[in-house]
């Protein structure tokens, strides 16, 4: 994963690798050339078959956003009126991606893209686009991309009051968290010096990975280190846990991670004969991601608090105990796939 997404240490964020790949699905069907042999490496695809391919990528989504109501990715491509798409373009984007192209691309239509990526959202993200920064007159092709994913907790047992340190104020403060409780996967891992334990989200097939330093600051080694980040050696055990509650809306531009990670010629002179047969030099502005998600105590009364969990007493050898007291990366899962990833450093991050 690309160090860009997370190089301000400080700040609550989260982005979600799986739309991006949605995103690259939908530049490749269209792609040629360069631009296609470069997105064809980057995903992943080893042979020839192309329908072949995205069939099986349109299969495994649907079977995702069946399984998982809470999960939402929207994400449409918008372009100047003087773009013409190929009506096999479209009819293929609608197949396997359940989106047709948007030729309405202008400053004066901002405002529109803004509504709708509200409405599909149900107003968690409203303001993708800001109309003063965004230069749509000179821009050919925008592709938009919103997600949002709400997950609740197995295993709640009540919520507490507790100091969260926050490393760069040498501060602690005050948060509001959830108590766990349950048979979840569990690891202490060296090379990140780091716990991760994996907890089951309800009505859901996804998870939530939770990568939690093992001293006060050491978030810093475990990005550093995150490459060494390993879902499947985890062990269940019996787990108790306190977790921040915690609601992060998070935007950024993703076109550095993608050149990151190998995807770059798309943002110098793309190749998209397959899309569209225009004469002019095209290349991609940007790819904007908007990305909202809320971990809460649905089922428990707001401001409730227990007292039945103290970590200072002695646990049983059985039972491994463990406060989510400082900065800490997470992860929702699937299959060790992983569809969001972020970063909670603190309640007023």
């Amino acid at each position: 994963m690309s160090r860009t997404l997370y190089y301000y240490n400080n700040i609550n964020m989260i982005v979600c690798p799986a739309a991006v790949e949605e995103i690259l699905m939908q530049l490749y069907l269209g792609a040629s050339g360069t631009s296609e042999k470069e997105l064809k490496a980057v995903l992943g695809h080893t042979d020839a078959n192309q329908t072949a391919f995205m069939e099986s990528y349109r299969s495994s989504q649907s079977r995702i956003a069946a399984d998982n109501p809470q999960y939402r990715s929207i994400s449409r491509l918008y372009t100047a009126k003087s773009i013409k798409i190929q009506p096999q373009y479209q009819k293929l984007s609608q197949q396997f991606f359940n989106i047709t192209a948007d030729n309405t691309l202008s400053a004066q239509n901002v405002k529109t893209i803004n509504q709708w990526i509200s409405s599909e959202t149900n107003g968690k993200i409203r303001e993708l686009l800001d109309p003063l920064e965004f230069m749509a007159d000179s821009s050919k092709l925008l592709w938009v991309n919103a997600n949002t994913f709400q997950g609740n907790w197995i295993g709640l047992k009540g919520t507490v009051q507790e100091n969260f340190f926050v490393p760069l104020t040498e501060r602690h403060v005050p948060t509001s968290m959830v108590i766990l409780e349950g048979d979840y996967s569990y690891v202490f891992q060296k090379k990140l010096n780091a716990y991760v334990v994996i907890i089951p989200l309800a009505n859901s097939t996804m998870s939530l990975a939770l990568i939690v330093p093992k001293s006060f600051k050491g978030i810093y080694k475990v990005e550093d280190n995150i490459q060494h980040l390993d879902l499947n050696a985890s062990h269940v055990k019996h787990v108790k846990i306190t977790v921040p509650r915690f609601k992060i809306h998070y935007s950024q531009d993703m076109t550095q991670a993608l050149i990151d990670v190998g995807v770059s010629h798309i943002f110098t002179h793309v190749d998209l004969d397959n899309l569209t047969k225009t004469k002019e030099k095209l290349h991609i502005d940007s790819i904007l991601q908007s990305t909202y998600i809320e971990v809460n105590d649905k089922g428990v009364s707001a401001g409730s608090t227990t007292d039945n969990f103290h970590m200072d007493r002695a646990p049983s050898k059985a039972v491994k105990m463990l406060k989510v007291n400082r900065p800490f990366l997470f992860a929702i899962v699937k299959d060790k796939k992983i569809y969001f990833f972020g970063r909670f450093a603190g309640p007023d991050a």
